[in-house]
Order: C-alpha cells, then sequence, then structure tokens
C-alpha cells in the first residue's frame, strides 16, 4: 500500500491511497482512480505555476524547445528529458499533453482529450538519462501569415500503473505569429 500527501494551491489537500484520490480538506471528500489526479495535474494544473521537484519525486522532467515564439521559416522541435534522481532505471509512463485554446491532446497518439473522462494516452518508458522526441526538428512554413497564442504543452510521469505521480510537473507555453 503506497501512500502520498501532496498539497497544490489550487487543489488544497489530497492524499493517495491504493489507487485512490480523495480531499482532505473542504466540502465533501471526493474519492475516484488516480488518473484523475493526472487529468488534473496535466488539465487543469497549466491554471498554476509548473510544479518543481518535490524530495520524494524518482524522476525530473523538462520540456526543451528552441524558443517560447516561433515565426515563419523558424526551427521547431519538442523533446522531453528525463532523468532518474537516483541515477537508477525508473519504470513509468510518460504523459505529454498539447493545449490549444483549451483543447487537449495527448501523446503519443495525439487524440483530442474531452474532459470529464479525459481519455489519457501515455508511453510506458524506462528513465534514466535520456531526451525523447516529441516533436522531430523541422522548419515552420514560410508562408503562415496569422498569429495564434494560447499553446501550452505540459509533462508528468507516474509510477507504471499509473497510482502516484513521480516526477515534477512540466509546463511550457508557446505561441506562434510573424
Amino acid at each position: 500500500m503506497k501512500l502520498r500527501l501532496t498539497e497544490n494551491p489550487v487543489f488544497a489537500r489530497y492524499i493517495v491511497k491504493d489507487g485512490q484520490y480523495t480531499r482532505l480538506t473542504g466540502g465533501r471528500v471526493m474519492k475516484t482512480k488516480v488518473m484523475w489526479l493526472v487529468a488534473v495535474s496535466l488539465f487543469i494544473g497549466g491554471a498554476c505555476s509548473a510544479q518543481g521537484v518535490q524530495p520524494q519525486d524518482q524522476v525530473v522532467i523538462r520540456i526543451e524547445m528552441p524558443s517560447d515564439h516561433f515565426g515563419p521559416g523558424d526551427l521547431f522541435y519538442t523533446n522531453v528529458h528525463t532523468q532518474s534522481i537516483s541515477g537508477e532505471p525508473v519504470d513509468c509512463r510518460l504523459f505529454f499533453l498539447l493545449e490549444i485554446n483549451d483543447t487537449f491532446f495527448m501523446y503519443p497518439g495525439w487524440a483530442q482529450s474531452i474532459p470529464p473522462e479525459y481519455n489519457l494516452d501515455w508511453e510506458n518508458i524506462t528513465v534514466r538519462d535520456e531526451v525523447r522526441v516529441i516533436l522531430p526538428k523541422r522548419c515552420l512554413p514560410e508562408d503562415m501569415k496569422f498569429s495564434i497564442d494560447g499553446f501550452r504543452f505540459a509533462a508528468v510521469c507516474t509510477e507504471p500503473d499509473g497510482y502516484e505521480i513521480i516526477s515534477n510537473l512540466d509546463n511550457v507555453y508557446w505561441s506562434y505569429g510573424p
């Protein structure tokens, strides 16, 4: 049995026990599968800043992009750098989300994920210290003449069974425009 207490300025205090997510403070007690915790972290977690590395984390995760604003002809790519804190291999699930103006897509299948079910997708990985290519390097087309704000990438790792978040949450906000 694993227990984990987590605090978040938006969601108060929760405890995770045997795959159940229970609110400890305020109103009614809510229990559901921990996948809901992942969904909250990724989908709603963008409302607060990225979570830094915590003492109980096993993995450090960082989204890498060449910029936070892109224009015609710019080099574009997205990588996720994952690192085991102990140096030993860590098996986990990588959850990676693309948000475009409140519409969500999950890597690796890039299917749209719609609340309240969220239709989560993930990749099973073994973390040591590596860089995973999410979107390969390419130059953006020169003839794109529009502007879009409100893009966000978010990434987090859980245990292989998905019951406990074992990494920091990283968010990257970016935009496109000439």
